[in-house]
């Protein structure tokens, strides 16, 4: 019998919660409006479609066959994705790092499929108290996803907190052969923050060049030259295929 694990329909207690942000399109819904083909309405709405669907569609993690399944919730609010994965109690190892590896997984989903359709996300995740059911969620780690994505993240990337940093540091010293295998999601930004590898967007590397060429028309396509940097260093990470298999060490978490 499986066990579906992280998307409670009503939850009270810990878990990983991320804010998203689709750039630009605000400014697409203010200027454009009922233009175009789709409208930008309409393709808000097929992406939240996509995003919103069940497990099929959206990835799963399996810890051991037709067991435990480790699935997220996502919904959106205009221009926003809020992804979220509750953990149960007792807090177990095995659920926290596949659970993360999980809300990982969904994001970088997303992410791409963002950038298929012309935008990209900024954004940021956190680790703590929240509750949530069919049509709100409140809390804590909310709050501060929310605060981080708005006043620190600043351009293209989904960065992690110091609550999360905390949590991942510590995973690493009581499972680090499990972390191992999740390590591909983690890279040190330059300005010191734990990012989402934006590596693990695609799998082959024609996706990747692909991916970059979006964004570059994107880039182009803005002319307010501090909204065109946003694009830059996500770019940057992309170009340099050296950091598709980067790998982040424990030592360099719990930094902030």
């Amino acid at each position: 019998m499986k066990s579906i694990y992280g998307n409670i329909e009503e939850f009270n207690g810990q878990g990983y919660v991320s804010f998203l942000d689709i750039l630009g399109f605000s400014n697409e819904i203010m200027s454009s409006w009922g233009k175009g083909k789709p409208t930008p309405l309409e393709k808000l709405l097929k992406f939240k479609n996509i995003i919103e669907s069940p497990e099929e569609v959206l990835p799963s993690l399996k810890k051991t066959e037709g067991s435990r399944i480790y699935v997220c919730r996502t919904y959106s609010v205009s221009d926003s994705i809020i992804v979220s994965h509750g953990i149960d109690e007792p807090k177990v190892i095995g659920d926290l790092a596949l659970g993360v590896a999980t809300l990982l997984g969904n994001i970088s989903h997303i992410w791409s499929y963002a950038i298929s359709i012309g935008y990209t996300l900024r954004g940021a995740i956190d680790f703590g108290d929240i509750y949530w059911n069919k049509s709100e969620i409140i809390g804590p780690s909310f709050i501060k996803a929310y605060s981080l994505e708005s006043s620190v993240a600043k351009v293209s990337r989904v960065l992690f907190s110091s609550d999360l940093n905390e949590l991942l540091f510590n995973l690493f010293i009581q499972s680090p052969e499990l972390m191992s295998h999740q390590a591909k999601y983690f890279m040190k930004d330059i300005d010191g923050y734990i990012i989402l590898n934006p590596h693990t967007l695609y799998t082959e590397d024609d996706e990747r060049l692909k991916i970059i060429d979006s964004l570059e028309t994107m880039k182009g396509n803005q002319t307010n030259f501090l909204i065109k940097e946003k694009y830059t260093p996500l770019l940057n990470i992309l170009k340099n295929k050296d950091l598709k298999h980067y790998k982040i060490d424990k030592e360099e978490l719990r930094k902030y």
